[in-house]
């Protein structure tokens, strides 16, 4: 695949012979057509197109908050998406055929904004969750109006549940799930976005509890 710089042409769209021309994100690409194979798939490039197809559809039902926690991650050639399934690829754990997330080393927002520390979560009557966390010394002023983002995984429904009503100064949130949710086991993680939107922190996963009735 080749780039086209300099193009007097302006966008390119179209086929012509073998090569294709394409263009994405204003930029042009030629490049030669796929040759369909008769070759059978290794174990290995099998293994391969199973992890990346188990991470992608375990972001892809929370993409608008990695969307929004790998905003800053967007180089204009990679997606904020793209960026979030390459960079939980690790999270896919054991051997093939019998691959699995590890939610321990799934992250969803990358950037310099400070963390938490001691973050821990409890597991409520009434399928609620409370949710504590502190500070790694004094705080930033203008960090405290940071919005917390939680996303709560269950397992068992592969049902995510997003909140993001709370602020980094409260330092505790007590969350109600869906009654749906009880005598599940839920994985939970929490990351920090600047008020104006513009900054994320790294995440923190909360660990995971059993959800009472």
């Amino acid at each position: 695949m080749a780039e086209l710089q300099n193009n007097p042409m302006g966008k390119l769209s179209g086929k012509l012979g073998n090569m294709v021309a394409s263009n994405w994100r204003d930029i042009n690409y030629l490049k030669a057509m796929a040759k369909r194979s008769n070759k059978t798939a290794t174990d290995s490039q099998i293994e391969a197109r199973l992890r990346f197809a188990l991470i992608q559809e375990f972001m892809m039902q929370i993409k608008r908050v990695v969307e929004r926690g790998f905003a800053n991650s967007f180089t204009g050639r990679a997606t904020a998406f793209n960026v979030a399934v390459k960079a939980n690829k690790l999270a896919i754990t054991g051997q093939y055929p019998e691959l699995s997330v590890d939610y321990a080393k799934i992250t969803l927002s990358a950037g310099a904004l400070t963390s938490c520390l001691d973050a821990t979560i409890e597991a409520l009557p009434d399928a609620k969750l409370h949710i504590s966390w502190k500070e790694p010394g004094v705080p930033y002023t203008e960090e405290m109006a940071d919005v917390v983002t939680v996303v709560i995984y269950d397992e068992v429904r592969k049902a995510p549940a997003t909140y993001n009503t709370f602020l980094r100064s409260e330092y505790s949130a007590e969350i109600s799930l869906p009654a749906s949710f009880a005598d599940d086991t839920v994985h939970a993680w929490m990351f920090f976005t600047s008020s104006v939107g513009s900054k994320n922190s790294r995440t923190t996963y909360l660990g995971s509890v059993t959800v009472l009735a």
